[in-house]
């Protein structure tokens, strides 16, 4: 509901693509500022319904709630590349997304697609904060860093790839898991940008990504 709400109020009324950027920004900070408002500044625990002990596997520890998100990311993964190919509904909206006003003429409801995907991006972000509540906690600041890591993922994976956006938060954890374990967790984030620089050197579209010729 917040997330179609914020595309008619916040995106729909405003046409250049780059203002769009900054009133969901501002609609961003305007609620970042209201949880805080309302639950606080601290951490606060978010339970898990399933087993919350840690099991072991190869050697190591991890829980069920971690297993659990990464399943489920690579069935969203597969559901959503399934949609988007053999859907009408779905290449209605990969239509919409590369070209608005081709898309247009062909008397596809660009409105109508562009408020269901906000409020399916919602709903989806819900559920998954379930699975990523146990782990992180639930924090009114949390969301402009996993929408950092996200974006390095999308670059590093390739921008309109869903396997390669997996593939890249794949390569984000990794690289964020053995830096904080071989070197201490403060050089995470520089070893993480410094993958990304390089991924995008040898390959500038990222490592599944594309690179299109526009004759114009």
């Amino acid at each position: 509901m917040i997330a179609a709400i914020e595309e008619l109020v916040a995106v729909r009324p405003v046409r250049d693509p780059h203002t769009q950027l900054v009133t969901t920004l501002g609609v961003a900070t305007l609620l970042n500022g209201a949880t805080q408002l309302i639950w606080g500044n601290e951490p606060l625990t978010v339970p898990f319904f399933g087993s919350d002990k840690p099991i072991d596997i190869f050697g190591g520890g991890t829980y069920v709630y971690e297993i659990a998100l990464l399943a489920l990311a690579i069935v969203i993964v597969i559901a959503l590349g399934q949609f988007s190919r053999h859907t009408m509904t779905g290449l209605a909206l990969m239509g919409v997304s590369e070209n608005r006003e081709a898309a247009l003429l062909r008397g596809i409801n660009a409105r109508q697609i562009a408020i269901g995907a906000f409020a399916f991006s919602g709903l989806l972000a819900g559920v998954l904060g379930v699975f990523v509540g146990p782990k992180t906690y639930a924090v009114a600041t949390l969301g402009s860093a996993l929408a950092l890591k996200g974006f390095v993922a999308l670059a590093i994976g390739g921008f309109g790839s869903l396997p390669g956006a997996l593939i890249g938060g794949l390569v984000v954890g990794v690289v964020e898991s053995f830096t904080a374990l071989w070197f201490g967790s403060e050089y995470s984030n520089i070893a993480v940008f410094a993958v990304l620089i390089v991924v995008l050197m040898v390959k500038p579209a990222g490592l599944f990504g594309r690179t299109t010729e526009r004759a114009v």
